[in-house]
């Protein structure tokens, strides 16, 4: 059976609208499809959260937009323990260090009024929100693409699963170049695979703290998870 590396993806935000959109991406190694992968993790943050009263008790989705930032804070207080009990998931070793975090976090987040104002001074006025997308996928896939600290030993192949079918054009953009000739990109919906819905609620995290919301616990939090 061949060892996934997965990234799932998911956004916070709309590139075309909103004055900052963020991007996450929720790396981890699983033998399994996505749909099985980080399924116990997913129903461990929401039994956490459903028994804080942050979501309702037959909510099955984890949704970022759904919790307060104590109960962002709480989450990922607890992740890691979550993570560390999740049968779905490959390891140790893992391909990152140190090996006691099976599940490690990219994300960056971006102006995106700055994005498409910049695309236009350079004469791309086609389709700037795609642009913006594109770029954000570029930030979070990096340590995959740029002097990887990887050890690609620990898996057999790449798996970057994104959410819905807003995501096609950066996945046709970057899968155009040749950085990216053994990956596989996978558009599924966030309903079916716990990675997404974990990185909805980072992208989440990073978007509020953008705008000044008080979000600081959470974002140190997820911070201790995040792969350079």
């Amino acid at each position: 059976m061949a060892t996934n590396l997965y990234v799932f993806v998911d956004e916070c935000g709309l590139p075309n609208e909103d004055e900052y959109f963020s991007v996450a991406g929720c790396w981890c190694i699983s033998e399994h499809a996505p749909a099985p992968t980080l399924n116990e993790t997913r129903v461990s943050v929401r039994n956490l959260m459903a028994g804080m009263g942050e979501i309702a008790a037959d909510e099955t989705e984890i949704k970022g937009r759904d919790l307060s930032p104590q109960g962002l804070d709480a989450l990922f207080a607890s992740f890691n323990q979550f993570a560390n009990e999740d049968h779905t998931l490959t390891g140790p070793p893992y391909p990152w260090e140190p090996n006691s975090k099976p599940v490690r976090f990219t994300y960056g987040e971006v102006d995106a009024n700055v994005g498409r104002a910049a695309f236009r001074e350079f004469g791309h006025d086609l389709d700037t929100p795609q642009m913006v997308q594109t770029m954000m996928l570029l930030t979070v896939l990096r340590p995959l693409l740029y002097e990887s600290p990887l050890d690609s030993t620990r898996y057999d192949r790449v798996r970057v699963v994104l959410d819905a079918e807003t995501w096609r054009p950066a996945k046709e953009a970057i899968e155009a170049s040749d950085r990216v000739e053994d990956f596989e990109f996978i558009i599924e919906d966030s309903t079916k695979a716990p990675g997404i819905q974990l990185a909805d609620v980072a992208a989440r995290v990073r978007r509020m703290h953008r705008l000044g919301r008080d979000y600081d616990r959470a974002v140190s939090r997820l911070g201790e998870l995040r792969l350079e």
